[in-house]
């Protein structure tokens, strides 16, 4: 779906990245690690097309891209059923009472973002992105701010819309956990210059046994304790 060949990143004041190659394979669920500062989310807004590269090339087969922020970024003065159709408003009835039925947000089509918990933000912003239909979702610390609870709920319910529409996700965070809830892929960052340090394949991905989240989460810090 999409490929990364030597990308370095300059800002002028610093390189954020340097010689960086990775493949997104299609209907896969890749997460990207790192800490705080590694770059994680310059690499998503470069796989996006919001920034170029300094040098290395991006080879991408999406015809259609959706991008969740940090933020939701819902528009304030209208419903929530109104953000999604902002996208897209050849959507069928049946399609978006489906989707927002699975996204857990029956019964507040018609509210406006500030009447919504930031749960329920964030479910809509992921809502809105997959009524784009989209080839490649780009998700950037979506969960940041939201309690484990409620980000597990909404976990599975992105992974139910996954799991019907098959579209490739590439997911960025620095909870390690996060990733081992969704990944079928993880890539770990390293610290500035930032480059990929390591390659984790899950083996039963989104049926991570107990074992096997203690092998990742061990392997993951002991990749950032030798930086």
């Amino acid at each position: 779906m999409l490929k990364i060949e030597n990308v370095s990143k300059d800002y002028g004041d610093g390189l954020i990245f340097e010689s960086v190659s990775m493949q997104v394979k299609r209907s896969e669920i890749l997460s990207v690690v790192g800490p705080s500062g590694s770059g994680k989310s310059t690499l998503l807004n470069i796989m996006s097309g919001i920034l170029k590269a300094t040098e290395g090339t991006l080879t991408s087969e999406a015809e259609r891209l959706s991008y969740v922020f940090q933020e939701d970024r819902l528009l304030p003065w209208i419903t929530l059923k109104e953000n999604i159709l902002f996208v897209r408003d050849d959507i069928s009835d049946y399609d978006l009472t489906h989707l927002i039925d699975m996204l857990g947000l029956t019964g507040a089509e018609n509210k406006y973002p500030a009447e919504l918990s930031g749960g329920m933000r964030q479910r809509a912003a992921i809502a809105r992105a997959f009524a784009y239909e989209p080839d490649l979702l780009l998700m950037d610390e979506p969960f940041k701010s939201i309690d484990y609870y409620l980000k597990s709920k909404i976990i599975e319910a992105l992974i139910k819309v996954w799991k019907e529409r098959t579209i490739t996700i590439v997911f960025v965070t620095h909870d390690i956990d996060e990733a081992i809830l969704m990944a079928d892929r993880i890539l770990v960052l390293g610290d500035k210059p930032t480059r990929i340090i390591k390659e984790i394949s899950i083996e039963h991905p989104r049926a991570v046994s107990e074992r096997e989240q203690l092998n990742i989460r061990k392997s993951i810090k002991e990749c950032w304790e030798e930086i």
